[in-house]
């Protein structure tokens, strides 16, 4: 154990109550046990600073030790009076600090509020997609476009209930780090890659008419046996061929322009999926639209996580916004100067109110099939799921084979495999035009939902780097992109 190292102080040596220590020591000590956020894609876990000078000599039975010795501490201090200490705001505070450190240790459901900074680096400068398809220290590969580096801040207020939304799920990561390798291979057509000068020189500007061609891709094998009755309906054979002429996309597209939503993001939770594609997308003058329940919870803290960062956002040629939409009633309302209406012939997916004017009668549905590109995230979790989530994306994205849905699921267990298959039979079935898989493949993620039997709550005090895969919270992310069957 490396107790000599500078900053590292043993459990044994804390200061426990009946020393009497003063408010500034014990105060120092519990901020030294501050457990922060993880941040997914490091090789390496978070660590409080004092778990993180221990060598890597220690057994798992010391490290199960010091966080038993942790515990008893923390929960020492909060049931001692602290008669000694004659300041009831400091007492406070140092009750206060400690319920944080052992609610750090005890689940996600224990956690408080927490931000997170997500780091997106190029390909070959840091977190990205390794070689072997997990998440850390990505390898340049060839032909793939690189972006200016930059972080995005995203809140976590504390869970409440059953809204999912309120957490950031590793599918969101890991499709995030993903998002410029689909737009280079399935999206050249909708969103062309372009120089620097190009993008410079086409920023705030109607972007024009660009496509580049693709060649034709075979389909890859079924990911697992167990879902490919689902397969069987949806992937097409032989090659693929993106759609080039210029007609098919001026169709998904009408006219792009920075006020013009142009990819919808469904199940948006925390944002962190919709808010990187808004930089790594762009300038291509689109606009990001992010969406979740109509949940006030959700939609201001979708709403707090544009605003941290829409400078960032704007300063790199995006556009972004948020609106709540419930999957099966598929009504989209916005402000009517959020866009000018576009040419379709398609009905709007709610009629006009005949109630009087109010607030509320200021917002107008969007017309169906208005969005190029669909994004989705950790969409399933329950039985109605797949045939609510094919329905809203039949309803929103563009009827031309130009358009594109990009969606992730994670195989947790069987239960959600079978929410996938089912998920992929709702897709060819769609009216009035079925969708076929374009690609698909999987690649491993890491939840941070961990439990406290796990040995160190939620994020298990980053001791246990020698865990087995099955109660690492790594998790295997299936992603699938689709378009129309026309």
């Amino acid at each position: 154990m490396a107790a000599s190292t500078p900053g590292y102080i043993h459990p044994l040596d804390f200061p426990y109550p009946y020393q009497k220590p003063t408010f500034t020591s014990l105060l120092s000590c519990l901020q030294t046990l501050r457990l922060d956020p993880p941040t997914w894609g490091s090789k390496s876990k978070s660590r409080s600073s004092l778990s993180s000078h221990q060598g890597e000599q220690e057994s798992r039975h010391q490290r199960q030790q010091h966080r038993q010795l942790v515990t008893s501490y923390l929960t020492r201090i909060i049931s001692s009076p602290l008669s000694w200490i004659p300041s009831d705001d400091e007492r406070e505070i140092l009750w206060e600090e400690a319920s944080r450190r052992l609610s750090e240790r005890c689940g996600r459901s224990g956690m408080g509020e927490m931000t997170r900074f997500w780091p997106f680096v190029p390909a070959g400068g840091g977190i990205g997609m390794g070689e072997d398809g997990d998440m850390g220290k990505a390898k340049e590969t060839e032909g793939e476009e690189l972006f200016e580096e930059f972080t995005l801040t995203i809140r976590e207020p504390p869970l409440t209930g059953d809204h999912l939304g309120l957490k950031t799920w590793c599918s969101s990561c890991v499709m995030a780090q993903k998002l410029p390798e689909f737009r280079r291979k399935h999206l050249g057509h909708l969103f062309p890659v372009k120089s620097k000068g190009e993008e410079e020189e086409e920023r705030g500007e109607e972007a024009p008419a660009v496509f580049k061609e693709t060649k034709g891709q075979t389909s890859p094998q079924s990911l697992n046996d167990g879902i490919d009755s689902g397969y069987a309906s949806i992937r097409t054979s032989g090659e693929f061929q993106d759609i080039t002429r210029p007609s098919i996309v001026q169709e998904a597209i009408p006219s792009l322009t920075p006020r013009r939503p142009a990819i919808l993001e469904l199940g948006s939770g925390t944002g962190l999926l919709g808010l990187s594609s808004s930089i790594l997308f762009a300038p291509s003058s689109t606009h990001v639209l992010l969406t979740d329940l109509p949940s006030p919870e959700i939609i201001s803290n979708l709403s707090r996580n544009i605003s941290a960062n829409l400078p960032l956002i704007e300063s790199r040629g995006g556009s972004v916004s948020c609106a709540p939409l419930t999957w099966g009633d598929n009504v989209l309302l916005l402000p009517p100067n959020f866009h000018s209406p576009p040419e379709s012939s398609s009905p709007p997916s709610s009629p006009p109110s005949s109630e009087p004017k109010d607030a509320k009668e200021e917002l107008v549905a969007v017309p169906n099939h208005s969005f190029p590109l669909i994004l989705v995230a950790d969409p399933l979790y329950d039985a109605p799921h797949p045939a609510l989530l094919s329905s809203c994306i039949t309803t929103h994205l563009s009827l031309s084979s130009a358009a594109r849905c990009i969606a992730m699921v994670p195989l947790r267990d069987e239960a959600t495999r079978g929410l996938l298959a089912s998920f992929l039979s709702e897709m060819s079935r769609c009216e009035p035009i079925p969708f076929v898989l374009v690609d698909e493949g999987s690649v491993r993620g890491q939840d941070d939902w961990e439990e406290a039997s796990n040995g160190g709550g939620y994020y298990g005090d980053g001791e246990d780097e020698d865990r087995s895969e099955a109660g690492s919270g790594v998790v295997e992310c299936w992603w699938g992109v689709f378009k129309r069957n026309v």
